[in-house]
């Protein structure tokens, strides 16, 4: 059985943001790095994309959206 956490919906869209700003950013500091701290970022930019499509797949509901206050 899988975990059920409560979140609002605005706190889910702030912390797919800061993931998303995260991921720019290491692309962009990939280009000015050695070779071996590429990896060191590539793995980690991996893992927050594998985290944001988790996010990005998940059964997000609203108890707002299901009450009529959309």
């Amino acid at each position: 059985m899988g975990r059920t956490y409560v979140y609002t919906l605005g706190v889910v869209v702030e912390q797919v943001e800061m993931i998303e700003s995260a991921i720019r950013n290491m692309k962009q500091a990939m280009r000015h790095v050695s070779p071996a701290t590429v990896d060191v970022i590539r793995r980690n930019k991996n893992q927050l994309e594998a985290l944001l499509e988790r996010i990005m797949n998940a059964d997000v509901s609203s108890k707002l959206w299901a009450s009529g206050f959309n």
